[in-house]
């Protein structure tokens, strides 16, 4: 009952309520729908609780106990839904005030977010911001676009794109130190555009700023002038290093207060030249007062000083071309030590007139013009060749001038188109190559003229008169057509081969006592050819092999390869070998048949021998003394053509004149040393005595020979006994006699070895003995070797023409001396001379 009264009494205030939430509701529905849709549970608990005051109505009128439990039942259950939607309609209110609330403070830090933001875009500066775990940059704010810095995160990110490499490299180290150990840093970048920004990094709770700022423009121009600043130091740091190791003394000097000046600044060649140590703080000064004044009064003036001056240098006088320029602090100067080239320049010029004296000398013509073609020299040889007068020459014309005035002496080829001719002459100013003419004069004269360029500009001519050489060269064409015809009328086979083999020459009784023809000749056969043939015909094997062992040279006896050849046809030839001078082998046969038979015949044979013997050493002799003149103008012009003075040669032209020089040298020593002998055997050679100092003439012997010495590294020790002085002799003879024992000690001695020369005493004979350590010599050639023509190879030694040691012993007798030799065969060679102190003055060749 009181459940059914406490419900009536419900019953009355649901309704009151129900009629609030209604209007409440219908309220809240058109302001605030989420309070409408909170308010549900509200209504449908009014709902239930007038539904359960119908209920306990109903059940008054229906009482029963089961009602009334399920009843109570319900009424708990209506009472929980009553609390929970309390509590739950509480709750709403209160996330409704802290919603409120945080909404409020959003619409704050949205609002300080916007001021932050406004600030930053109102400086034109750029933010990179890293978060404490977070590895990718926010970048926050612009730079202006001057700057040229990439606005996408991409390219601004990457350095190396915008930034100068140095900056962009040094930024990149500075972050990375920044973020890995939070070192603040402040540097100044620049673009490659060439502008510059201020980077500022530093880390702030838990974060990394790194903040961007574009310079104003006084901060750039600060920033490029310190650059520029160290450029210029890093310049003058390099500029003073390069002076400090200068061999030229420099300095820099300024004026102090009292006006003095002061040198500030000095390299270490300038320190050596003063003599001071290079911590000396007052130093020395290098020039004497009077060039420092003048140097002082053009420095005034603003002008430079370039003057040659003299100075002490370590304590010597030197001559310096200085350079010194005025400077906003003082002066700067660099000295040149030219003392050198002074001195090569007065050598050069003594040089030149010695070299004009000499042309002036020389019988060949020789005459030089300038870069401008003016003659600036000619020699007495050039007047006289032409005939031009002194007064003209000296008058400095140029060589257009002198070719007109030739032609019209006639002194020149006589030329159809003489312009284009003198053209081609003209054109050798042009040229660099040394270029040759022959010019044949209208008086019969043959010129040979040789145009050479000079280093320094202009041409050197060289005329030379080859009338004379022309003439020669007929006479020595007729001597050997008349050889020719000579050895064509001999009944002797006669047959010449050269050093390779080859046949050079021979006559018709050569070609009818063997059976050969023209034919065969045609080919250019060598000796072995020949030989094959004649075998072939007339066997005689090993006689033939005897001649081409004698003719190539590897006989033991090489000049005396005779013999006689019995023919399988009854006649007998007999053969010998002779050595010519220019290394060729003539071979002569002779048919001794008949000889055989009739005595008489064969004293007619011999008799023709003899003649044809001595009809050779007088061709010979002949022949030397034709050749020796030639050769020793060639020798004259190949040293001419070798002075640098007179015009430079290529490489290659030199090599040719080196190479004319030394064979002209060699052929023209052999020719003497036959014809030494030849005057000898005849008679006719006188010795010149006089004193001889024995010192005197070992000097003069070993000066031929010290590029020998030299070149092939020989050691020459000399050893006089303290009691040998001097000696009567002929000097000229007894320097030859000891120049050729050397030159055959050098020749057969291995590189790097030693030769000796002792001379002594004994009674009153002169002793000369020369002893090498080579080769030696064999005990089948030793018996030869003061023979001429004899010469022995050994090893890649190669013998000479064999004729030195018969010079000297040839010598050593006219001064009734003698020879001895004592040699064995790899242990070297000991060659003693022995000639008296005082032999007869009357002493000649036929003694």
């Amino acid at each position: 009952y009181i459940l059914i009264l406490w419900g009536l009494r419900m019953q009355l205030h649901l309704d009151r309520w129900l009629s609030r939430g209604v209007k409440y509701l219908h309220k809240s529905a058109l302001s605030r729908p989420k309070k409408y849709i909170a308010a549900l549970p509200v209504l449908l608990s009014s709902t239930l609780l007038t539904s359960t005051s119908l209920h306990a109505a109903s059940l008054v009128e229906n009482y029963t106990t089961s009602n009334i439990i399920s009843y109570a039942a319900f009424v708990a259950t209506l009472v929980f839904a009553i609390v929970g939607c309390g509590v739950f309609m509480r709750s709403s209110s209160r996330a409704e005030q802290e919603r409120d609330v945080l909404s409020n403070e959003l619409a704050d830090l949205r609002a300080y977010s916007d001021r932050f933001e406004t600030l930053i875009q109102a400086d034109d500066q750029r933010f990179m911001i890293w978060q404490s775990t977070s590895q990718t940059p926010t970048i926050i704010g612009d730079l202006p676009d001057n700057c040229s810095a990439p606005t996408s995160f991409t390219d601004f990110t990457a350095f190396g794109k915008w930034l100068q490499a140095p900056s962009a490299a040094g930024l990149e180290r500075h972050i990375a130190a920044l973020r890995s150990d939070g070192t603040a840093f402040q540097l100044a970048i620049a673009t490659r555009e060439g502008n510059y920004l201020d980077v500022y990094g530093r880390s702030m709770g838990g974060q990394i700023f790194v903040r961007f700022r574009d310079l104003s423009g006084d901060q750039q121009v600060i920033l490029e002038l310190r650059r520029q600043l160290s450029e210029k130091s890093s310049e003058a740091k390099t500029f003073q290093a390069l002076l400090e190791e200068l061999p030229q003394p420099s300095w820099l000097g300024h004026q102090n207060e009292a006006g003095e000046r002061i040198i500030k600044w000095a390299n270490k060649a300038y320190h050596d030249a003063v003599d001071s140590a290079a911590n000396t703080k007052v130093l020395a000064e290098l020039l004497d007062k009077e060039a420092r004044d003048a140097m002082t009064q053009l420095h005034e003036q603003g002008s430079p000083f370039k003057q040659r001056v003299n100075a002490i240098s370590n304590g010597n006088r030197c001559t310096f071309d200085v350079v010194s320029v005025p400077t906003e602090s003082g002066s700067a100067g660099i000295a040149t030590d030219v003392s050198d080239a002074e001195k090569a320049q007065t050598a050069l010029n003594r040089t030149i007139k010695a070299h004009e004296t000499t042309f002036n000398e020389l019988a060949t013509a020789v005459v030089i013009f300038d870069k401008s073609h003016k003659l600036t020299f000619h020699n007495k040889a050039y007047r006289e060749l032409f005939g031009l007068e002194e007064v003209f020459l000296t008058s400095a014309p140029n060589d257009s001038e002198i070719l007109d005035k030739l032609r019209s002496i006639e002194k020149l080829p006589v030329e159809a188109n003489y312009r284009q001719w003198k053209k081609n002459i003209l054109d050798v100013h042009q040229s660099v190559e040394t270029q040759e003419f022959t010019w044949y004069l209208p008086d019969g004269q043959t010129l040979r003229v040789v145009a050479s360029p000079r280093a320094s500009g202009g041409v050197t001519w060289i005329y030379e008169n080859m009338t004379a050489e022309l003439d020669i060269k007929k006479r020595v064409n007729v001597l050997s057509c008349l050889q020719r015809e000579t050895l064509n009328r001999l009944s002797d086979g006669v047959a010449v081969f050269s050093s390779d083999g080859k046949l050079t020459l021979k006559n018709a009784s050569f070609m009818k006592l063997w059976g050969l023809d023209d034919e065969i000749l045609v080919t250019n056969p060598d000796l072995n050819s020949i030989a094959e043939i004649c075998v072939e015909k007339y066997a005689c094997k090993d006689d033939w092999h005897a001649l081409k062992m004698a003719v190539v040279g590897v006989s033991d006896k090489p000049d005396e390869a005779d013999g006689t050849m019995k023919r399988p046809d009854g006649s007998v030839i007999r053969y010998s070998t002779n050595a010519l001078i220019d290394g060729s082998r003539m071979i002569t046969f002779v048919d001794i048949t008949d000889s055989v038979n009739f005595e008489n015949a064969m004293m007619e044979k011999n008799e023709a021998l003899s003649e044809a013997d001595k009809l050779k050493t007088d061709f010979v002799q002949h022949v030397s003394y034709e050749l020796r003149s030639p050769l020793t103008n060639i020798i004259g012009f190949t040293q001419l053509l070798s002075d640098a003075d007179i015009g430079p040669l290529t490489d290659k032209q030199q090599e040719y004149t080196d190479y004319i020089l030394s064979s002209s040298s060699s052929v023209l020593a052999i020719i003497n040393d036959i014809l030494d002998l030849a005057t000898a055997d005849a008679g006719v050679l006188e010795l010149s005595l006089s004193e001889v100092s024995v010192s005197g003439i070992i000097n003069n012997a070993v000066e031929g020979l010290k590029d020998r010495l030299r070149e092939r590294q020989i050691k020459l020790t000399q050893t006089i006994a303290p009691d040998v002085d001097t000696f009567i002799g002929d000097e000229r003879r007894m320097i030859q006699t000891l120049f050729n024992l050397l030159s055959n000690a050098i020749q057969f001695s291995e590189e790097n070895s030693e030769i000796s020369l002792i001379v002594s005493s004994k009674d009153e004979d002169l002793i000369f003995e020369v002893q090498d350590w080579g080769a030696g010599i064999s005990e089948t050639f030793i018996n030869q070797v003061f023979e001429r023509f004899e010469s022995q190879e050994q090893g890649s030694v190669r013998g000479g023409a064999g004729l030195g040691l018969s010079i000297v012993k040839r010598f050593v007798e006219l001064h009734h001396g003698h020879v001895a030799i004592d040699s064995q065969e790899g242990e070297g060679t000991k060659i003693t001379c022995v000639i008296p102190m005082e032999p007869d003055h009357n002493s000649t060749a036929a003694e």
